[in-house]
């Protein structure tokens, strides 16, 4: 993936979120972004996931794209079965269920009454925050994507379970390219580098002492 002199906003009338963004990421590459509230990375989130046009430059992801975060991962009021084929209308129950395995689902959906067929609640109401993100990092790894966005995985997490989560999610998502934001330090030890967003702008190799 390759970001070239990006700039974009969602207010066409206001100053751009991101101003002039650099970001290459090799194949298979795990890498974090941070920054605080409202520097860009949930702008740069939604471009790279195809949900926000830039105002200019250049964007190459080399394959399909998918973010995973609040506008993506709503679990709809349907069975099980249906919430996941929403990625892959042709997966099999047994593509469905590796992939919930994958992300450490596999004794939540061995506890649900009818399996597959479970109903799940209008917005996950049924499913705890780090399920959800699970739930909805599984439906994405459907999609088979080259790029892997999760946008803030570990938001309404305590510490303990944030780490697991994000250790389970890089975990699953082995072998493809993945790009996390987060403003939250619990394992960022386990990517690759990490980056951070600043008044529109990138910098890498951030020291992670200072996490």
């Amino acid at each position: 993936m390759i970001v070239c002199g990006l700039v974009a906003g969602w207010d066409p009338a206001s100053e751009p979120a991101l101003d002039g963004v650099d970001l290459e990421l090799a194949p298979g590459a795990k890498i974090a972004i941070t920054g605080r509230s409202g520097s860009g990375k949930s702008t740069l989130g939604a471009l790279l996931g195809g949900l926000l046009a830039p105002r200019a430059g250049d964007v190459r992801v080399g394959g399909k794209a998918v973010l995973v975060g609040d506008e993506t991962g709503h679990v709809f009021a349907s069975n099980v079965r249906e919430n996941l084929r929403l990625a892959s209308p042709a997966a099999t129950d047994p593509q469905l269920v590796a992939a919930l395995r994958r992300v450490g689902l596999g004794s939540w959906l061995a506890g649900l009454p009818q399996g597959l067929d479970t109903w799940l609640g209008t917005g996950g109401s049924t499913m705890s925050g780090g399920q959800r993100r699970r739930f909805a990092t599984a439906r994405a790894l459907l999609a088979d994507p080259a790029l892997l966005i999760l946008d803030e995985p570990t938001e309404g997490i305590d510490e303990a379970g944030a780490r697991e989560l994000m250790a389970d999610l890089l975990d699953a998502a082995s072998g493809r390219t993945v790009l996390i934001f987060a403003h939250r330090a619990e394992g960022l030890d386990l990517v690759d580098d990490v980056y951070k967003l600043s008044d529109g702008a990138l910098n890498v190799g951030l020291d992670r002492s200072v996490l």
